[in-house]
């Protein structure tokens, strides 16, 4: 019952379907996950990639951006990240987001700490804004795959006090937020099981050739 109603807010909350990953309803975290305080540029995202979200969405590209260096930024050092609904439709592309991706590296895993910024130029504000945390890879077909987290394990997670978080119960569904700081961020990781958390896989991705 409870992912029905969290599906339900998805289509309601945003215009877009392809951002169901990025809504109230699933967990943010207000810091991004940074080892050593600062992002770690992977050149092998850079570039466009098209797929679908999921069995139940539209097409889209996502392209990966390197941000100039010189501009002003809480976090620089990232990649921004351009969203487009539908590319190949005739009329053109249905909807689009500007987001920023931050990447990190723990062990053997990737990271991404991903800013939803902007919905078709419309900036969000409020407790949509924050980073989502994903995990990453790029196969050896040069596929792109990403993995989110799953917000009833985080849930439990919060309320045992294995991170620091919140949990704000409105009418249909509960936001789950992470306040752990970078550092704890990273030392959280380090201890949880990664199958258990990252279970919302995204993609794949394919390198997209305009």
């Amino acid at each position: 019952m409870k992912r029905d109603l969290q599906r339900i807010c998805r289509l309601i909350l945003l215009p877009l379907a392809i951002l169901w990953v990025l809504t109230a309803c699933l967990p943010t975290s207000e810091y991004p996950v940074l080892v050593n305080g600062a992002p770690v540029m992977d050149p092998a995202l850079a570039g466009a990639w098209e797929g679908i979200m999921d069995d139940d969405s539209d097409p889209v590209i996502l392209y990966f951006i390197k941000a100039d260096q010189d501009r002003e930024d809480t976090y620089p050092g990232g990649l921004d990240l351009i969203m487009i609904n539908e590319p190949n439709n005739e009329q053109g592309p249905e909807d689009w987001a500007a987001l920023y991706a931050l990447s990190a590296r723990i062990g053997d895993n990737k990271f991404l700490s991903i800013e939803y910024r902007s919905d078709n130029g419309e900036e969000i504000t409020g407790t949509e804004r924050g980073f989502h945390l994903f995990i990453y890879e790029i196969t050896k077909e040069d596929q792109l795959i990403v993995r989110g987290v799953d917000e009833d394990f985080l849930s439990d997670l919060v309320e045992n006090q294995k991170v620091t978080g919140t949990i704000s119960e409105n009418k249909w569904f509960s936001e789950v937020r992470i306040t752990a700081p970078s550092l704890e961020l990273v030392v959280f990781l380090q201890s949880v099981d990664m199958e258990s958390l990252f279970t919302r896989t995204l993609g794949p991705f394919t390198r997209h050739n305009p």
